[in-house]
């Protein structure tokens, strides 16, 4: 295998990662690794959302002109309704569970 000197990027590292045929030890040391894994735990972290491209801010003025209190539309039901399907089941496993959490 020839060496090569290889400069990236944060978004790079990505694309580093799922070629197998690359040592990432050759590619930058333990500076890609320690990037890497602060990616890895920030990735686990991520709760994923149900409002497509509309956003919080469209989402909470759409709830307050449904709603006939506008004053209660709050973060968490906002939050809520963000992180719920059509069908009003959490759209994961860790998101019930902080469901669970902001309900107590």
């Amino acid at each position: 295998m020839k060496l090569v000197k290889v400069y990236i990027g944060i978004g790079a590292i990505k694309v580093l990662m799922e070629r197998s045929d690359i040592p990432l030890t050759l590619l930058h040391g333990k500076q890609l690794i320690k990037t890497s894994e602060m990616y890895k735990a920030m990735k686990k972290k991520q709760l994923p959302h149900t409002c497509s491209r509309k956003g919080d801010a469209r989402l909470a003025e759409e709830m307050r002109k449904s709603s006939s209190d506008p004053s209660s539309v709050t973060g968490v039901a906002l939050w809520t309704k963000a992180h719920k399907r059509r069908d009003g089941e959490p759209v994961n496993s860790q998101v019930a569970e902080t469901l669970e959490s902001l309900a107590l």
